[in-house]
């Protein structure tokens, strides 16, 4: 599954530093929430961008992968 996270950004390094689970920042990728549509992701960074406006916000593409094990 391929998408996009929305990462709070280190203004320093520049680097991700927590990552937008739906309802609260928090530091594991794995638990981010993944939108699949660009446009959805980009309402939903500005919302927060707004909400965190001491903090700097953004995009990053990712892609998760399922596996079945038996």
């Amino acid at each position: 599954m391929e998408g996009f996270v929305i990462a709070q950004i280190d203004e320093d390094s520049q680097e991700p530093q927590q990552f937008w689970q739906g309802t609260v920042l928090g530091d594991e990728l794995d638990s981010a929430t993944i939108y699949t549509d660009r446009s959805t992701a980009r309402a939903e960074l500005g919302g927060l961008q707004r909400q965190f406006n001491d903090s700097e916000f953004k995009l990053l593409k990712v892609e998760r992968t399922l596996k079945i094990v038996e």
